[in-house]
Parts: structure tokens; sequence; C-alpha cells
């Protein structure tokens, strides 16, 4: 394993982390790639940047980055741009917009549509030790969101190699992608021209992946993806070929921007884990206690033609049996054309801290003999237990009162049942007399419920009092006036 974080802090000659994005051209090329870049079972070699292994100093479209505290969702890596790398960190509310003059490339002209300038080009042969390639990235631009529809400012990760065909260069195929497989452009991943989504002339396309920073105060670029990850399966031990690059679409001005992940280009085996998306699970990596059942399904890509068994191993804060149940088994078996595997456990409550659950899957590959480990951090977290309150009322005799409450706490809906049988979450009484009302609250999981009274006073009169006068005689058919 790579000593990334010195490796990364060494070269970007650059204070200490804050919250603005901090950026080093320091690093050459080959510097870029194998000590920031690689992370485990990759070799890499002929590293070149826009064709040469020691460009000119003016070709700024590459270096070094800190993330910070910004909101990137990456915390170091590697930079490429259409445009000088060193305007990347700063307010929004300033232009990133600089003429590289670094010419295009056919294979982002193949994606943009549209002639391209400014290219900033990083690739590398490399050898994986394994079965599956990965690598986690964001790509912003100027371009958003005046420029949505019209300047398709594109990159790719053009992959070629043993078992690859695809319509780029050298047969090359592009794994830059979204989930439903679109490439990642200007014009596929946005909310719409100006952040509008409901333009009826350029609506949003996948705006799941879109983040406006708009007004943001520590990266340049007006927009930029999620963090998204490329994938490829490969063949271990063979030879292949990436090409990153990035290019303004059009026109020299407003520039692009793609971020690697630091570490993140690494071999992997080809079997990943994932919490299904439902009540209880949050950010798809968190089990809240008392929730759940909880399937953790296992994917494997690649040749399924074969049985695969993986070895599991457990480890963490959290306690198999006691935390978790029932225990993770010590191995997954797919059988032939087989491609998931589910493990489901239950989390119950308990007074706990935030748990860690880090379950690493070893995979046997063929490539001299080797194992790849890939490890899925997952956590065990505590929701907000429930908390009720409903306020004193008073009520004249005969008047009818509302009895409201605030309820937080627990996941998902609430419900409620009053001593009354009501279910409703308020109700109207009309007590005769000072009456205790009790309400118990639950939560669809994760929290016990709780039972709080609540006391309808109705004030007591005094009692009525009539005095009469002594008895009147009062003559035959007449009338007195009794005062």
């Amino acid at each position: 394993m790579k000593e990334l974080a010195a490796a990364v802090l060494s070269l970007l000659c650059a204070a200490p982390l804050h919250a603005q994005l901090a950026v080093s051209t320091a690093p050459t090329p080959t510097q870029l790639v194998e000590d920031v870049l690689l992370g485990d079972g990759v070799s890499a070699f002929n590293i070149l940047y826009n064709g040469s292994a020691n460009p000119p100093n003016f070709q700024q479209g590459r270096g070094s980055f800190t993330a910070g505290t910004t909101n990137l969702g990456l915390s170091a890596g590697v930079a490429l741009a259409s445009g000088a790398v060193m305007q990347l960190p700063g307010s929004a509310a300033f232009n990133m917009s600089t003429n590289l003059g670094t010419g295009s490339d056919p294979d982002l002209v193949a994606i943009a549509g549209s002639n391209i300038n400014d290219r900033s080009v990083l690739q590398f042969d490399f050898i994986p030790n394994g079965d599956t390639l990965r690598f986690r990235y964001v790509f912003g631009s100027e371009e958003y969101p005046e420029y949505v529809c019209s300047f398709n400012d594109a990159f790719g990760f053009f992959l070629s190699g043993p078992g690859i065909a695809g319509p780029y260069t050298n047969g090359a195929v592009n794994i830059a992608r979204l989930p439903n497989n679109a490439p990642v452009t200007i014009n596929n991943v946005n909310h719409g021209l100006n952040n509008n989504q409901n333009n009826p002339t350029c609506p949003a396309q996948n705006p799941a992946y879109y983040v406006n920073n708009m007004g943001g105060a520590t990266i340049r670029l007006d927009g930029f993806t999620t963090v998204l990850e490329a994938m490829a399966v490969v063949q271990c031990g063979e030879t292949y070929r990436i090409k990153l690059a990035i290019g303004d679409a059009l026109d020299t001005g407003w520039d692009s921007a793609v971020f690697l992940e630091a570490g993140s280009f690494a071999v992997t085996g080809t079997v990943s884990a994932a919490l299904p998306q439902i009540t209880g699970v949050i950010d798809g990596n968190t089990m809240l206690e008392g929730c759940g059942p909880y399937d953790i399904t296992f994917t494997r890509t690649g040749d399924l033609t074969e049985e695969l068994v993986v070895d599991l191993a457990a480890a963490g804060t959290a306690t198999p049996g006691v935390d978790y149940m029932p225990p993770l088994p010590p191995q997954l078996v797919f059988p032939p054309g087989v491609a998931t595997a589910t493990i489901t456990i239950t989390i119950p409550l308990d007074a706990d801290l935030l748990e860690t659950l880090d379950i690493t899957i070893s995979e046997p590959v063929d490539c001299g003999m080797v194992t790849v480990e890939t490890v899925v951090n997952l956590f065990i977290d505590s929701a907000d237990p429930i908390e009720v309150t409903v306020p004193d009322m008073e009520a004249d005799c005969g008047a009818t009162v509302e009895l409201v409450p605030t309820v937080t706490g627990g996941v998902g809906d609430h419900n409620y049942l009053w001593d009354t049988n009501e279910t409703t979450p308020t109700i109207l009484v009309g007590p005769a007399a000072t009456t205790t009302y009790s309400l118990t609250v639950g939560a669809e999981c994760g929290a016990e419920p709780v039972t709080v009274d609540v006391l309808v006073t109705v004030p007591v009169y005094p009692p009525l009092v009539m005095a009469l006068d002594d008895a009147i005689e009062i003559p035959c058919l007449g009338s007195v006036t009794i005062a």
C-alpha cells in the first residue's frame, strides 16, 4: 500500500489543509500518476501528458490538489483542466477561462459532437494485478449553468487493451459513464439551462448527479458532479492503456476540470457489496438500530460461467451476535451463472454510540496465485429517541379543545394511540371535569415508543345559590311583581 497521504502532501508544496481548494503544478506527470493517483494492484509506465513525458511549462492543465473542507467530495488527488489548474481555487463568483493552446483530441471530439480546444490529456500503460479496475472522480465546469445545451465540454477515460473493443482510438472504450451508461458531459448532467430544470427547451438531465456550486466560496467552477466511479473488468497480468482527457468544446474559454481521487486508481476483486435503499439506511452505508432487517447484496462482475468462492472477514467496533446478528459467514459461494448473493442481518436497539462494520472480501485471481481484497466500510448508528410534548390545556365547562403533540425522533412515520382509542395525531376533547389523557407515540423503526400525559383542567365553579322573599299573598286572578 502506498503511503499516499505523505506523498500527496509532499507534492503540493502548499499550506496546511484549509477550507479552500489547494492546487500545485509542481509534480511531473510521472509523479502525478505514480505518487498520487495509483493505489493497490497496479503498476504504471509510459506516462505522457499531452503526448510528452516532459511537457512545456506553459501547459498548466494538470496538477495535484487537496480539497480541505470544500464540498468537492474528494479529499486529494490529480486535477486535469481545459484551463490553468491554478485558477480552480476561489469563489465561483469569478470566472475561470484560460487559453492553453494545446489543441484538440479526436476522442473528445467524438463525445462532444464538436471541435475541441485546450486539451489536457494524461495517459499511461498499466498492468493490473487483479480482475477489476476502479477509481473515483468529479467532473465540473464553468459552462454551468448558462451554457447547458450549447457548449458541451466533455472528458473521457479511454481504456484499451485485451478483451476491450470500443469506438475510440486503439479500440478504446470510455469508462467515464453514469450508472445509466450515459457519458458524463455538460449536456448529460445538469439542472437544465440556468438551473431551471423545467425549461421546455433544455430540461434537466440526470440532475441527481449534479451539484449547483453557484455562490460557492472555495471552488471556482459553477457546477460539478457528485462523486462518480469508473469501473472496468480487466485481465490480470495483461497490459492496458488509459487516456484521461478533457477539453473545451467550440471555444477556448469557460474551462472545465476533472478531479481524480488520490490512491483510487486501483485493482479490486470482482465482488462488491451494497445496502438496499430502504428506511433505516442513511447515505448508502449506515444502518440504523431497530430498523431493517438489512439485506447486504454482494455482486460479482466479469465472467459468470465458473463458480466463485470468496472469503469474508468482519472487523470494526461492532460485535457480531450482539450489535448485528447473525455473524457473517466465513465464505460466500456464487454458483455458475449467478451474479448476486445476499446476507440478511438485524440490528437491535442498544445504547452504543456509532459503530463500524468493515467487511473484507478476499478473492483469488488467476495471476500468480494472487488474492485481491476489497474492503466494504459500513456503519451502525442510533436514531434520535422519540420525544413528545403536549401542552396542558384549560377548557371551560362544555367547551372543546384540541390536543396537539410535538413529536421528534425515530425513523419514518410516527404512529399515535390515545387512551380514547383514537389514532390521529391530534384529538378534540370536551371533558366535564379535569381529566388526564395519555398518548403513546411510536415510529416506523429506530426507537422505543414513548407515553406522555396531558392534563386538561376544567374550572370548579361555585354552586348556584338562589334566594326568594317570604311568601306573598296574591288575590285570586290577581298578580304581583316579585323583586
